[in-house]
């Protein structure tokens, strides 16, 4: 966890690495979600999920100041809590359970991902 962080705050020297963390995350996840709505938009016709319309400081409807900084703000909710219960978690955990784990986790995506395709067209 914090190797990872200290990696982003060497980027932005003059920040700490909290600052580091919510900036970057914010930032690469509005990214992200400014080109699903046009990759959706050129593949379905329109984005009809979730638009920002209604939000302040929004651009096109497509991303919002405020969800960029809930990003940033989940984010540093996985790092500071989250990440570190799963890391003391599998380093306690069996080959064989991790395995397993792995291959329920990969089975249910799967299936959810075959059930949306063939729902969608």
């Amino acid at each position: 966890v914090q190797r990872s962080a200290c990696r982003l705050a060497d980027w932005l020297p003059r920040w700490s690495s909290t600052q580091a963390v919510f900036f970057a995350c914010g930032v690469i996840a509005t990214l992200i979600e400014l080109a699903a709505s046009y990759i959706l938009e050129f593949l379905t016709g329109s984005w009809p999920w979730q638009n920002y319309v209604d939000y302040a400081l929004n651009y096109e409807g497509r991303i919002a100041l405020s969800t960029s900084v809930r990003f940033g703000i989940g984010a540093l909710i996985i790092v500071a809590f989250i990440e570190p219960v799963f890391n003391m978690l599998l380093k306690n955990m069996s080959y064989k359970i991790f395995n397993l784990l792995f291959y329920l986790v990969f089975i249910v995506f799967s299936v959810d991902l075959t059930v949306r395709v063939f729902t969608y067209f």
